[in-house]
């Protein structure tokens, strides 16, 4: 098994042909004796799960099944495809593919805004595939006093939620764009997509990609190669679409009802007011726990009085358990792999 640490060596690995040795390319993080033994046969790529909720898992893929899933129209041939999504992710191996095919390259963008902007006008590449936050926050970064020509073709999504504003601000920032939202996972691939921008994802597409699926509890459950897999993701249904409203992984138990951080960062960014939100969970010894929420406000005068105001508007979109009882303007943390971050929560009981 070969190991590498950028796109140049996936680009290499790429070149080879089918009959390459397996191949994985490590996370910094993770110590060379802790990659898995490869399987044994040629073709194989691995990849990682992001490992936002704890340890990144490797998960294994079959090289010329993820060429094959790649788009081979002649409209897209020599592009190049900028990416917050780091080489060894199952996004930064698909986008890796999809440039090889297509005869293009990858232009890694960082936690550097100057440099990226920078990068985007003098590259000007014909894709942009990041996370909806990551798009959000080079839309914030960006100098409304210079004159920008980062208009991509095509903007291709996903990692994470897409929430309405923040779809909206997508939308009007780039309105020549094509866009497309796509739900995919590490362990499953591509489970849908859409070119929708308010989250929403037609059960058509998901139904290209699997034979079955229901929910259990909200969370999506899909037969995968003969087996029954949880997601992990609460969905919820409307007509003949579905869209994803937050991770089983951030549902706690308050006072004996289940509540799930997500869905309060929802309803705080639907206010104008509020760019982004951080819902946390804090120990308490009565209720078990209580939300802590850090709002990152839209404008630098956001006072106590207008957050007050917020809060109240807030109780009454939410059961009393899910109510924020610490709550402060702030910054949100620097994301992980273009994700915004949160901690990891024990299982509910």
């Amino acid at each position: 098994m070969e190991t590498g640490t950028a796109y140049r060596n996936l680009a290499e690995h790429l070149s080879a042909g089918d009959d390459s040795p397996s191949f994985v390319i490590r996370p910094p993080r993770i110590p060379d004796d802790a990659i898995a033994p490869a399987p044994h046969k040629n073709g194989m790529i691995g990849v990682y799960s992001s490992g936002s909720t704890g340890k990144p898992k490797l998960n294994w893929w079959n090289l010329e099944l993820l060429l094959k899933n790649c788009s081979k129209s002649g409209s897209t041939e020599g592009w190049t495809w900028a990416t917050c999504y780091h080489p060894w992710s199952f996004a930064g191996v698909q986008l890796a593919c999809q440039a090889h095919v297509s005869k293009g390259k990858v232009l890694f963008l960082g936690r550097d805004w100057k440099k990226n902007h920078s990068l985007l006008q003098n590259e000007n590449p014909q894709a942009l595939s990041a996370t909806p936050t990551f798009i959000d926050l080079l839309i914030q970064s960006t100098n409304p006093s210079n004159e920008s020509n980062e208009s991509p073709k095509q903007i291709t999504m996903g990692g994470e939620i897409l929430r309405p504003p923040t779809g909206a601000r997508i939308q009007e920032a780039f309105p020549a764009s094509r866009k497309t939202l796509i739900y995919a996972t590490a362990e499953l691939g591509i489970i849908a997509k859409t070119n929708r921008m308010d989250g929403w994802f037609p059960l058509t597409s998901l139904k290209q990609q699997f034979s079955n699926f229901k929910l259990t509890d909200n969370v999506l459950n899909l037969e995968f190669q003969g087996t029954w897999v949880s997601t992990r993701d609460l969905c919820e249904l409307e007509g003949d679409h579905f869209r994803i409203t937050g991770r089983l992984d951030r549902v706690l138990n308050i006072g004996g009802e289940k509540i799930c951080l997500d869905q309060i960062e929802t309803v705080a960014e639907s206010f104008q007011e509020v760019r982004r939100a951080n819902a946390q969970a804090k120990p308490n010894a009565i209720t078990g726990y209580i939300v802590a929420l850090d709002l990152e406000p839209t404008t630098p005068d956001a006072d106590d009085a207008l957050l007050d105001d917020i809060m109240n508007q807030m109780r009454k979109l939410l059961p009393k358990p899910a109510w924020p009882r610490w709550y402060s303007w702030n910054k949100i943390r620097e994301m992980n792999n273009g994700k915004r971050s949160f901690n990891k929560l024990d299982p509910i009981k």
